[in-house]
């Protein structure tokens, strides 16, 4: 008997090959349509004289939402500041990330200088250029040397 003709509705060997196939297809393929279906409501049909889209972002602006939004910030801190503590592991990654973050903050730091024609431009402490020993620069000469080799 071959795997796709199946006599027997119920067997293991019906099942198994040809079946269960069948049924994820058709279960993604009805999720995908109820997904677009949604997509399409949630863009497109107005309700009122706004999208449901539209209604949620009006809805999130207000100064509620924004207590809601803070609430939730800092309940998530304090968890996560407690789960960091109670791990010795991810302190040293929070170590870390904090240090990465300090040094992203340092170079994403804007400052503001004035052109030739008197206008007022804003630069980041990236395009400045960093002070380099000559020790360090040797030793970076020496490690690309020793790379390319």
């Amino acid at each position: 008997m071959a795997n796709y003709i199946c006599a027997d509705f119920l067997s293991s060997e019906c099942t198994t090959s040809y079946i269960i196939p069948m049924f994820r297809v058709a279960k993604f393929l009805i999720g995908f349509v109820f997904f677009i279906s949604f997509c399409y409501v949630l863009f497109f049909v107005p309700l009122g004289q706004r999208t449901l889209y539209q209604h949620l972002r009006n809805i999130s602006g207000t100064s509620e939402a924004q207590e809601l939004k803070d609430g939730i910030r800092q309940k998530a801190e304090m968890v996560t500041t407690d789960v960091v503590d109670s791990v010795p592991e991810l302190k040293e990654v929070d170590e870390k990330v904090n240090a990465v973050k300090k040094v992203v903050d340092l170079t994403a730091t804007k400052t503001e200088k004035t052109d030739a024609h008197g206008s007022q431009t804003r630069s980041t402490a990236a395009e400045k250029p960093m002070a380099v020993s000559s020790e360090d620069r040797a030793a970076l000469d020496r490690l690309l040397k020793s790379k390319l080799n």
